[in-house]
């Protein structure tokens, strides 16, 4: 491994450590979730069937990203949890998420950003990326997790994909009322 994927790693781990707390999850890991209060004690359990996190690098704009979470339908101790997906916007300041925006839904078809993800890894962009987006994907899945780095992808069906990441992170960070995160996905 290069030193260089070896650092976006690095920074990537740590940004979603940050992410995990301000969802309010125990973990960033698909199965059961336990839930703990400010004591520790168990008070709830959801299942996460998959995450997906996007990190951003924007030339001359800035850093951040857009996370999907898929939740199971499943019951603890008599609270009854229906399927929903979790879709939310963050920017980065130095290693940490500075700012988060979160929405959940309850009622869904399907995940764009998920089930347009692009299936060809090896020719996204054959050509010299000096500038532009580069996007460190993380993707999480029962018995798989993922780490796929893109440099300004050209091929028509990275494009699809970055056009969903960028049509919901548009209209993540306008309900957000955010500055900051607007700028990021403008």
């Amino acid at each position: 491994m290069g030193y260089d994927l070896i650092q976006e790693l690095t920074s990537a781990i740590r940004v979603e450590q940050t992410l995990i707390e301000k969802l309010g999850l125990s973990q960033l890991k698909v199965g059961i979730q336990i839930i703990r209060d400010e004591r520790g004690w168990r008070q709830d359990e959801r299942l996460i069937e998959y995450i997906w996190v996007v990190h951003m690098s924007r030339s001359f704009v800035g850093w951040g990203g857009i996370i999907g979470v898929k939740f199971g339908v499943n019951d603890f101790r008599g609270k009854h949890h229906n399927a929903e997906l979790l879709h939310g916007v963050f920017n980065i300041g130095i290693g940490n998420v500075v700012e988060l925006y979160s929405e959940r839904l309850k009622h869904f078809e399907a995940d764009p950003v998920f089930t347009r993800f692009p299936k060809d890894l090896f020719h996204a962009n054959e050509g010299l990326a000096l500038d532009g987006t580069s996007y460190a994907i993380h993707i999480m899945a029962p018995n798989t997790d993922v780490f796929v780095s893109v440099n300004s992808p050209i091929i028509d069906e990275w494009k699809e994909w970055t056009q969903e990441v960028w049509s919901l992170g548009s209209e993540l960070s306008v309900r957000s009322q955010s500055r900051e995160l607007m700028e990021l996905f403008s």
